[in-house]
């Protein structure tokens, strides 16, 4: 795969969103029942904008407007009760968006995306080398923009994550090329039943065009597209997104963190959906201990997925160590006359690093049996996947967190002469 630039190609996949097409593609384009058609069609969008109309359970409605420059620019805002705000940008691998601080004021924070995804390059390697793809060319991963039709809290939210390149802009319509839609009046939309969950879908271009939460008489509809245009110019400055201000150090941080943790899930259920496939296709064994670069593939993952968590932790432990290195050294200068100060010097020694063995491993078991699995559909290789994966993220942990730990106790405590 070719190295990733830090102005990493951002899709904006747009999920549960967008139908429709304006009065001229209508009337050039055919209608097709073929879902692999309509990904095709979506893929070649250059441009568009859309503006959908929202519900939620209480009755209130707001219009999400979204607009899109391909691969690399998008913008959403949300316009209710009489006011507007920005949802995010997106522009050159960088994600800002506007969230409100404890006075209740907007603060511009953000995160470079690009940038966290490069790291994930090897791992993308290794998936590619072990457990290559007959129907997708090589992982490459891409933002993705989501509006998922929420049936358990009966809402509309707005997600963000990393999919495979595979994935059309629009990146539910594969989970529908499995699915027979359902009977339709009109020969312009498909209709799905999803679980509680019906969308009905442009048969001219792959775009939802309604989507319902209930169903029968429970049914309501939740998402509705108000207006659709395709392939247009779009103004730069339109696009331009805010300096972040970064006006509250603690928000800022809590946003990049929940980031990483969406693109850390997002990459195991990357991961764990591709071994599946290929084990339902016959073309994967799984033998005792997973099959052969799983292991590999894992780790590599877990490698990166845990970086920004154990600068902290390795940051914390330095810490400590120093204030315990400086007390013991004090403390041996003032008994360094008495004949018995090695022996209890060495004592204290052993009894900090069997106290700070302890607690290390405590971190690492923890840590490991905190992994749930990694997605939440259902997929036969679930238990056995997920054994690998604790596996191998104890040996990240055991190397980068308690060996490292260990290595500098021996370096600063241990040293105390």
């Amino acid at each position: 795969m070719a190295a990733m630039t830090r102005t990493l190609r951002c899709a904006a996949l747009l999920v549960f969103t967008f139908l429709g097409a304006s009065a001229d593609a209508r009337q050039a384009t055919e209608p097709t029942t073929d879902v692999a058609e309509l990904i095709e069609r979506v893929g070649d969008l250059q441009s568009f904008r859309a503006t959908y109309r929202v519900e939620s359970s209480d009755g209130r409605e707001g219009l999400m407007h979204w607009t899109y420059v391909a691969d690399d620019r998008a913008r959403a805002t949300l316009e209710a009760a009489g006011q507007t705000r920005d949802l995010f940008w997106i522009d050159g691998g960088a994600l800002s968006t506007t969230v409100l601080d404890r006075d209740g004021d907007p603060q511009a924070v953000g995160m470079d995306v690009g940038g966290e995804l490069e790291a994930y390059e090897t791992a993308n390697d290794l998936l590619d080398e072990h457990f290559p793809s007959k129907t997708a060319p090589p992982f490459e991963p891409h933002l993705q923009f989501s509006i998922v039709l929420n049936d358990d809290t009966d809402k509309v939210d707005v997600s963000v994550g990393i999919v495979d390149r595979r994935s059309c802009l629009l990146g539910w319509l594969p989970a529908f090329e499995a699915r027979d839609a359902a009977e339709s009046k009109d020969p312009e939309c498909l209709r799905f039943d999803y679980g509680d969950h019906s969308y009905e879908v442009s048969a001219l271009n792959g775009f939802v065009t309604r989507g319902w939460i209930g169903k029968g008489a429970d049914e309501r509809l939740a998402i509705e597209l108000v207006s659709l245009e395709l392939d247009v110019e779009i103004d730069a400055g339109e696009m331009q997104a805010p300096d972040w201000s970064d006006a509250d150090d603690e928000l800022a941080s809590g946003f990049r963190h929940a980031m990483l943790n969406t693109l850390r899930q997002n990459c195991r259920e990357t991961v764990a959906m591709r071994i599946a496939k290929l084990h339902s296709d016959g073309a994967l064994e799984w033998p005792e201990g997973g099959p052969e670069g799983l292991t590999e593939v894992l780790t590599e993952l877990h490698t990166v997925a845990t970086r920004h968590d154990t600068a902290a932790m390795l940051e914390r432990f330095e810490s400590q160590l120093a204030t315990r290195t400086e007390a013991l050294t004090a403390w041996a200068d003032e008994v360094r006359e008495d004949p018995r100060m090695p022996e209890e010097l060495e004592k204290l020694k052993q009894q900090a690093r069997g106290e700070l063995e302890h607690s290390l491993e405590q971190i690492v078991e923890t840590t490991v049996e905190r992994l749930g699995p990694p997605t939440a559909r259902e997929f036969d290789l679930a238990e056995e996947f997920l054994e690998v994966e604790r596996a191998a993220l104890r040996a990240v942990l055991e190397e980068t967190v308690r060996d490292a730990v260990l290595a500098r106790y021996d370096e600063t405590v241990g040293a105390v002469e």
